[in-house]
């Protein structure tokens, strides 16, 4: 590193005047060569520490694309490598083993078919034991599926005796694989169990704030569908599903009505939901704001809580979840008065969800969310452009 030149730190823009765009770009590359590749504990910390030096005796942009590619590929072998390391899961290929799981519940439990005679939840392992050894487990988290209906909700603390094996590959060509979805979330292993093997030992143990959020979406349900009879079950069903994105009690016939004329996605908790809270916070704090001659701080504060807060009384939803991260790094930059960039936002919010959770890079909805997002704020105002051009008025003629 020469010395006697002015001292050129990382820049604060790239060439394309978005830095953390290229940053993310290397990152979600970084974890899809780590995954497809599997190169090993010893060539991701080497390939790490090589990537590390270089950015350290360049610090120039591109050095610091290969740090974020080669620490994202280790971060990912991390991620991937502790939800795999839990005792006994090396014994599942192939074949299943018979524990008995100490843990939390760490979602809520939902019915596996309209005659709510099965639930499955997602357990967070404290300890396994088989017939001759009991393991203590750290973090670890399997997917309960329970032959009939346990009286359970998010943190209670159970013991669930069963069967313990891998996630069944999809059986049929072009079907949904639920093992690879499963495993996309860091859940490698299931546990089947009868209702007569699950119980409940303590409550209270899951995280506070999704508990708190949980208990608002309750309280908004309750809210939402206050006035409407006993039999308007179809109706109360729909008006969840269509605000908070709760399809759990809505009867498989209005689903599939709704899935053969391809609009299915309203029930789906989107960006277009978060956006829209987004938007009436806004209006309404600015307008106090006025009022009270408070800072549009206020507005700006108020908005981020408003959005994060949705996203947790929807059950933090990855796509609300998405859209929440976004919507707050975007309105974020205002507070430390700098102009919303919308591709520099965007790759902040990748960059916040993959360093978080790796493999989300593997999720349709990821992908699908920033890809559109990006298509729309590259080719809308050239689109618009060329479309507005032929009715532009002509510079000659007088107005």
């Amino acid at each position: 590193m020469r010395h006697d030149e002015p001292q050129a730190r990382i820049p604060l823009r790239s060439t394309l005047g978005e830095p953390l765009v290229g940053v993310a770009a290397c990152v979600a590359g970084g974890i899809a060569f780590n995954h497809f590749s599997e190169p090993g504990l010893t060539a991701s910390y080497a390939f790490a520490a090589i990537a590390l030096l270089a950015w350290l005796w360049r610090e120039d942009t591109p050095s610091l694309w290969l740090f974020a590619f080669a620490a994202a590929g280790l971060l990912h072998f991390f991620q991937t490598g502790a939800a795999k390391s839990a005792p006994l899961f090396d014994r599942l290929a192939g074949g299943q083993v018979s524990v008995s799981a100490e843990g939390v519940v760490v979602s809520e439990p939902r019915a596996t078919n309209p005659g709510g005679s099965g639930q499955r939840f997602d357990l967070r392992l404290e300890s396994l034991a088989n017939a001759s050894r009991v393991y203590r487990v750290h973090s670890n988290i399997v997917s309960v599926a329970v032959r009939g209906n346990a009286t359970l909700d998010y943190g209670d603390r159970v013991r669930v005796r069963g069967t313990l094996r891998e996630p069944r590959q999809r059986r049929n060509p072009h079907s949904f694989d639920y093992g690879t979805h499963l495993r996309h979330r860091g859940i490698h292993a299931e546990l089947l169990a009868d209702v007569k093997n699950v119980e409940s030992i303590g409550s209270g143990a899951g995280n506070p704030l999704v508990a708190l959020g949980l208990r608002g979406r309750r309280w908004i349900s309750e809210q939402l569908t206050r006035g409407l009879g006993e039999d308007a079950e179809v109706e109360k069903a729909l008006i969840l599903a269509m605000s908070l994105g709760a399809r759990e009690d809505t009867p498989e016939a209005i689903e599939d009505k709704f899935r053969y004329s391809g609009t299915l996605h309203v029930f789906a908790v989107s960006g277009l939901h978060v956006g829209i809270v987004a938007t009436v916070v806004w209006f309404f704090a600015t307008a106090i704001a006025a009022i009270l001659r408070a800072p549009r701080v206020f507005a700006i504060v108020a908005t981020i809580v408003a959005v994060l807060g949705y996203a947790l009384v929807t059950g933090l939803r990855p796509s609300a979840v998405r859209a929440a991260v976004m919507a707050s790094i975007f309105l974020g930059g205002m507070l430390i008065d700098r102009e919303p960039q919308l591709f520099n936002s965007a790759g902040a919010a990748a960059l916040v969800i993959l360093l978080f959770d790796s493999n989300q890079l593997f999720r349709p909805g990821f992908q699908l969310s920033f890809g559109v997002l990006l298509c729309i704020a590259t080719f809308a105002t050239p689109i618009s452009r060329r479309l507005a051009r032929p009715f532009e008025q002509d510079p000659f003629l007088p107005n």
